[in-house]
């Protein structure tokens, strides 16, 4: 009988765990696209998911499934995170980042910054350059170069690709 509740519990605690995953990344996919079959795709399977889970909850005492369901959320969201972050590459989008440097002495130092770094720039005129910054690298490089230049630089940064 012990063995039997065990082996419920492991199986209610891994089904619930695989469902909370896939449901955080079912809704990151919807929030983040907008790719219908996408969403609809991991919805469906979800969904379909959920109905094993409801089936085995039957079997368990309600302080074990809440305990169990409480748990497997706090693992499954930053374990969909971490997945959906790996899969994605969040990071390594295009990024346009405007930088205004008012002093030319600051504007040199930022210059020869990105120049060490490899970055790629263009400079609008005296006081303005755009950065296309293709990696998360390249991006904490530049913002290392606006932070060394000093207070009065300021800055903009644009996700290429993304629309209203």
């Amino acid at each position: 009988m012990e063995n039997d509740f065990l082996y419920l519990f492991c199986m209610f605690f891994a089904a619930n765990l695989l469902y909370v995953v896939l449901n955080t990344i079912s809704k990151l996919v919807i929030a983040k696209t907008d790719n219908q079959h996408a969403a609809a795709f991991t919805t469906a399977i979800t969904y379909g998911f959920y109905v094993l889970i409801i089936k085995q909850v039957a079997d368990l005492a309600p302080t074990i499934t809440i305990t169990g369901t409480f748990i497997t959320n706090l693992l499954g969201v930053y374990s969909s995170y971490w997945i959906m972050n790996k899969v994605n590459k969040k990071n390594d989008r295009l990024w346009k980042i405007e930088i205004y440097c008012p002093e030319p002495a600051k504007m040199f130092q930022l210059l020869e910054a990105l120049n060490t770094q490899s970055i790629s720039y263009k400079q609008n005129d005296d006081a303005f350059v755009t950065v296309y910054s293709y990696s998360h690298q390249d991006s904490k490089a530049t913002k290392a170069a606006i932070k060394a230049a000093g207070e009065k630089v300021k800055y903009n940064v644009l996700e290429v690709g993304k629309t209203l």
